[in-house]
């Protein structure tokens, strides 16, 4: 079963809708996962939480063609990323939006 809360499938919609020429209805999903993620950090109760919910929004902008929000988010979930190997995936992400 998905998670009714979960962004990520908003965000596949909006992209596989965005690819079918539907911008309308793929904003309507990126919108979706914007408020889910939106809705996440400020419940975030741990700072790996805050850092899921940042780069998550990231990639919804992203997707959204949104590249200064984009990287914005992901620049805050890099600055609050204790760990490396999550540093380093935002890294490689904040890269491929300056490329």
């Amino acid at each position: 079963l998905t998670d009714p809360d979960n962004p990520f499938y908003n965000r596949l919609a909006g992209k596989i809708l965005k690819l079918q020429g539907n911008p309308e209805l793929a904003d309507i999903e990126f919108q979706s996962a914007v408020h889910k993620d939106e809705k996440r950090l400020a419940e975030a109760n741990l700072e790996w939480k805050h850092v899921r919910a940042l780069k998550s929004l990231g990639e919804t902008y992203a997707e959204m063609g949104n590249f200064d929000m984009a990287r914005q988010r992901y620049y805050e979930a890099f600055s609050k990323a204790q760990d490396k190997q999550t540093k380093t995936t935002i890294e490689r992400l904040i890269n491929e939006l300056n490329n």
